[in-house]
C-alpha cells in the first residue's frame, strides 16, 4: 500500500506544482486562481481514480470496502500534502518572492473598486501582511488534508465493490 500510495502522492503533487508554474510563469496565477482550484479537483479525481483501479485487483483482490479505498487514497493525498507544503515553502521563499506585495496591491484594487472604506482595506492589508510563511504552510497543509479527506471519501465511495458474501 505504501509504495501505490507514494507513486500517487507524487505524481498528484507533479501536476499540481506544473499547473502551479505555468500559471506564475503566464503572471495569471493570482489573476485566474480558479484554474488552479479546477485543475487541483480534476487531477484529484483522475489521480484517486487511477491509484484505486490499481489498488482494488493488486491489493484488495478485486474487491476495496470504503475502508480500505479511503485508506490507500488518504495516504496518497497525505504524501501529496506533504510534498506541495515543501513546494509552497521554496515557491514563496524563493521564487515568488513578491507574492505578498502583490497579493496586497490586488486587494487593495478590488476592494477600491467597490468603493469601501479605507479603514477595511487598510484592515485587509495588514491581516495580510500579518501572514508569515508558518500560517501559509499551517493553512496549506491543513487544507490539503481536508480536501484529501473529502476527496478520498468520495472516490472510496464510488469505486467500492462489496467482497462476496460466503455462505
Amino acid at each position: 500500500m505504501q509504495k501505490l500510495a507514494i507513486k500517487y502522492g507524487v505524481m498528484y503533487s507533479v501536476i499540481s506544482m506544473v499547473v502551479t508554474l505555468l500559471l506564475w510563469a503566464t503572471d495569471t496565477l493570482l489573476t485566474m486562481w480558479w484554474v488552479s482550484i479546477l485543475a487541483s479537483i480534476v487531477v484529484c479525481v483522475l489521480v484517486l481514480r487511477a491509484l484505486l483501479k490499481e489498488a482494488k485487483p493488486t491489493l484488495f483482490g478485486g474487491n476495496m470496502s470504503f475502508g480500505e479505498g479511503f485508506k490507500v487514497s488518504f495516504a496518497s493525498m497525505v504524501v501529496a500534502t506533504v510534498v506541495l507544503t515543501a513546494f509552497t515553502f521554496v515557491f514563496f521563499q524563493f521564487l515568488y518572492t513578491g507574492f505578498k506585495q502583490d497579493q496586497i496591491q490586488m486587494t487593495v484594487e478590488a476592494m477600491g473598486k467597490y468603493n469601501l472604506p479605507q479603514e477595511d482595506i487598510d484592515k485587509a492589508i495588514s491581516r495580510i501582511e500579518g501572514q508569515g510563511i508558518g500560517t501559509q504552510l499551517l493553512n496549506s497543509f491543513l487544507t490539503g488534508l481536508i480536501s484529501g479527506a473529502i476527496f478520498s471519501a468520495i472516490m472510496a465511495a464510488v469505486m467500492k465493490t462489496p467482497k462476496p458474501v460466503e455462505e
